[in-house]
C-alpha cells in the first residue's frame, strides 16, 4: 500500500513538472491586436490579400506570421507595407528555460513564442 502511495505521489510529480516547464510560449494567446491606419479616410485596406475596411482598420492576427499591408484609393498611389515577426519575451524565456531544463524549447513551436514587430501601422499615400 505504501509503495503504491508513492509510485502515485512521484508520477502526479513528474507530470506536474513536465507540465510546468513546457515553455511559457504554450500559454500565450496566439494572436495579437494591429491597427492599421491610411492617410487618406476612404482608402481600402487589404490585409494578406483580404479586404478589410476602409480609412482605419483594427484586428487580430497570428503573431507567428508576416502581415503584408496594402492601401489603394483611385488617384493615389497603392501604399505597401510587410511587419515582420520577431520572437517574443515568452520565446526567449523559452530558449533560456531550454538551455537548463530542455523541456522549454517546446515552447518555441507556438504561436506565442513570436510578435509582430509594429502593432500599429500608418500608411501614408501619395497622389499621382
Amino acid at each position: 500500500m505504501k509503495k503504491n502511495v508513492q509510485i502515485f505521489f512521484s508520477t502526479v510529480l513528474i507530470i506536474t513538472l513536465a507540465l510546468t516547464q513546457c515553455g511559457c510560449s504554450v500559454f500565450a494567446p496566439p494572436t495579437q491586436s494591429l491597427v492599421i491606419t491610411a492617410s487618406e479616410k476612404d482608402a481600402e485596406i487589404f490585409v494578406n490579400g483580404s479586404f478589410e475596411g476602409k480609412g482605419s482598420v483594427t484586428m487580430r492576427v497570428p503573431k507567428n506570421e508576416d502581415v503584408a499591408i496594402m492601401a489603394k484609393k483611385n488617384g493615389f498611389f497603392p501604399a505597401t507595407r510587410t511587419i515582420p515577426t520577431e520572437m517574443s519575451t515568452a520565446g526567449i524565456l523559452d530558449v533560456i528555460g531550454g538551455c537548463i531544463f530542455i523541456i522549454p524549447f517546446i515552447g518555441l513551436f507556438y504561436a506565442g513564442a513570436h510578435q509582430l514587430q509594429a502593432t500599429k501601422v500608418q500608411m501614408i499615400m501619395a497622389e499621382r
